[in-house]
């Protein structure tokens, strides 16, 4: 059902999702390679491969944050990206807690003490 190629593919990206539309999601990135770059069929497979296996071993695909899905991978033309861009990502800043965060907490431990106090006179 698949082409071996894709194949390749599906093994070295980071993510395995929606295999079948990832498969045509491929098929449309390897015609439009092609036709990009005057190459043939299997030289934009391959080229493909290569940009997936350097996506793989990136930063952003290792790092736990945003690694796109195939699909959006390729239909958004990612392997077109400046490598670069993949490595030295920024590690994922936690959220500072706010003020309100505080507040709210209290104020949800009011609200249930009091629907504790209501429970218990029924």
């Amino acid at each position: 059902m698949y082409e071996n190629g894709f194949l390749d593919f599906w093994s070295a990206y980071p993510r395995s999702t929606k295999k079948p539309r990832a498969f045509e999601a491929w098929r449309r990135a390897v015609m439009a390679i092609k036709e990009e770059k005057g190459i043939t069929r299997q030289a934009a497979e391959d080229w493909l491969l290569e940009r997936a296996k350097a996506f793989a071993s990136s930063d952003t695909a290792k790092s736990g944050q945003y690694c796109p899905g195939p699909v959006s991978w390729l239909d958004d033309g990612r392997y077109d990206d400046d490598i670069s861009a993949w490595y030295d990502t920024p590690p994922i800043q936690k959220r500072k807690p706010a003020a309100q965060d505080s507040e709210f907490e209290a104020n949800k431990a009011e609200f249930l003490r009091r629907r504790a106090e209501r429970l218990a006179k029924k």
